[in-house]
């Protein structure tokens, strides 16, 4: 148990005191669905944390070294006239290199499928919410020394959350990721943009296990 204790609180220091400079870069050109004509001042929001414009031909082109952990190059693409376009740049969709984006034409009547405080109020549940729940497994598996298979549960519990990320712009699939670090150690600006549901399986398979199979798992 000492060991298992030593063990996590050398991760947490870890987490908490390690940082590293991150360098950004990606160009292309913005152009129109229809015309395929450059679009010029376009302007794409690098998360919630920069911004850059298109030039008079519609290329843009950014480079950029961040401070700390960037995670995925998230980017939100806005003109008048036109839809607004979200992109994951690190979901390879679209490349980074020599990118075309193209953009369409809306009316004033369109507006984004979802609300943009949606994105805040599920990042603020998975984080708070559902990161409680993980929380409290892991400590009941760590008391409890008649739970089987401790470290198994302790690893899933950890990395094996369920994350779809969904546009908030068209509702589209950005990407998924059956693998996910704790929710609790993430930041809305990593993905300001995507409505992002996680699900907990192995949080949930624990407590399905516990309460109609507790022989199971427990010894």
């Amino acid at each position: 148990m000492k060991k298992l204790n030593l063990l996590f609180i050398t991760i947490i220091v870890c987490v908490l005191l390690s940082s590293c400079d991150t360098g950004v870069s990606f160009n292309g050109q913005v152009v129109d669905k229809n015309t395929h004509q450059p679009i010029a001042g376009v302007r794409i929001n690098v998360k919630d944390r920069d911004t850059t414009f298109t030039d008079s031909i519609g290329n843009y082109k950014y480079s950029r070294m961040m401070y700390g952990m960037f995670g995925d190059i998230d980017i939100m693409l806005e003109k008048k006239g036109y839809k607004a376009k979200h992109i994951n740049l690190s979901a390879g969709n679209t490349p980074r290199i020599d990118a075309v984006i193209e953009l369409q034409k809306s009316d004033a009547t369109t507006v984004n499928s979802v609300d943009r405080k949606y994105v805040k109020t599920m990042f603020y549940f998975n984080k708070y919410v559902l990161s409680l729940l993980n929380v409290l497994t892991l400590l009941f598996i760590i008391i409890h020394k008649k739970v089987e298979y401790r470290l198994v549960w302790i690893l899933g519990i950890l990395v094996f959350n369920l994350t779809f990320f969904f546009s908030y712009t068209d509702f589209s699939l950005v990407k998924y990721l059956l693998l996910n670090g704790p929710v609790y150690l993430t930041h809305y600006w990593v993905y300001p943009y995507s409505l992002k549901f996680v699900i907990p399986i192995a949080t949930i398979l624990f407590w399905v296990l516990y309460l109609f199979k507790k022989d199971w798992i427990m010894e």
